[in-house]
């Protein structure tokens, strides 16, 4: 008969013995589960919500405002042109949308798969011609044809998953407090930043979803103003917008609009082709006075907001 003790020397004949049973409960928890157990410690938590933070920062402002406010700031509509317009063109039936009392211009579109939920401003709709709201509607449609939001919520769940698994592998919750704060903000911050950057791609996406389906693409000129002159935009791209601003500049919606063209590969700046395109829109005749041979200028129209 074999010695069982001789064999596993860590091991004692007696279950009862003390020593054997401290030995069986640190032996039998795998390593590997107390590793992501302090991984998902303070530092893993900072680091989510880091990350969360910088890539949903546009979220924020208006889940403030309904959270602090004592009655909801929107109201359920139901406008048959708009709904027609994106059954027809969109190919999304949405039997109402809901319309937030705001006074900027805005849209979003949100919801589950399949339930889309379509979320229009007040000064949107009072503003707005139909040739411009033809834009921001087929811009919304675009993000439901190309499932952006499925494929964000998928890239974020991705990217936390990967991070929780390399705090793990490096020990993180071994490292000295202030270090784990820094490790984990910077982190948030990198890859916050680069989640902009592809959530920019979708925002190039959707506005070429929303050209090729234009049948006036000057609307689309004349949104991107209203929105630059209702959200104060810079005329140029600064470096803060180009790393924490998921919107596509709007030069390059005009850029777009007016016959340039933006390859697939840039995310940033409009690259202007060759030729010299055509106005979209003739301006309006000069009106000439017989009597005279010099024509009278017309008057710059000026913006609505």
């Amino acid at each position: 008969m074999s010695d069982y003790s001789q064999t596993y020397p860590f091991a004692s004949t007696n279950s009862s013995d003390p020593s054997f049973s401290m030995h069986v409960r640190t032996t039998t928890v795998p390593l590997d589960l107390q590793r992501i157990k302090k991984a998902s410690g303070m530092g893993f938590v900072v680091f989510s919500l880091v990350f969360i933070a910088i890539a949903q920062w546009f979220l924020f402002p208006t889940f403030l405002t309904g959270l602090f406010r004592t009655t909801l700031p929107s109201k359920v509509e139901h406008n048959p042109a708009i709904v027609n317009f994106l059954e027809k063109e969109g190919k999304l039936k949405i039997t109402s949308y809901t319309v937030v009392n705001s006074g900027k211009p805005f849209a979003a579109i949100g919801g589950f798969p399949g339930f889309p939920r379509l979320y229009l401003s007040q000064n949107l709709l009072d503003t707005f011609t139909p040739e411009e709201m033809h834009y921001v509607l087929l811009h919304e449609v675009g993000h439901v044809n190309r499932q952006h939001g499925l494929r964000e919520i998928l890239l974020m769940i991705a990217v936390i998953s990967m991070v929780w698994s390399l705090f793990a592998k490096i020990q993180l919750w071994s490292k000295p407090y202030k270090t784990q704060m820094v490790v984990a903000c910077i982190a948030g911050i990198v890859l916050g930043i680069i989640m902009i950057q592809f959530e920019r791609i979708h925002e190039y996406e959707a506005d070429y979803f929303a050209i090729e389906h234009l049948e006036n693409p000057q609307g689309m000129i004349t949104a991107a103003q209203k929105l630059r002159a209702a959200w104060g935009a810079p005329e140029h791209q600064t470096l803060i917008r180009e790393l924490f601003y998921r919107g596509v500049p709007y030069d390059a919606k005009v850029a777009m609009a007016s016959g340039y063209t933006i390859p697939k590969s840039t995310i940033i700046r409009p690259v202007k082709v060759d030729a010299t395109p055509e106005p979209l829109l003739s301006a309006p005749a000069a009106n000439v006075d017989k009597d005279s041979s010099v024509s009278a200028s017309p008057e710059p129209t000026p913006l609505s907001y």
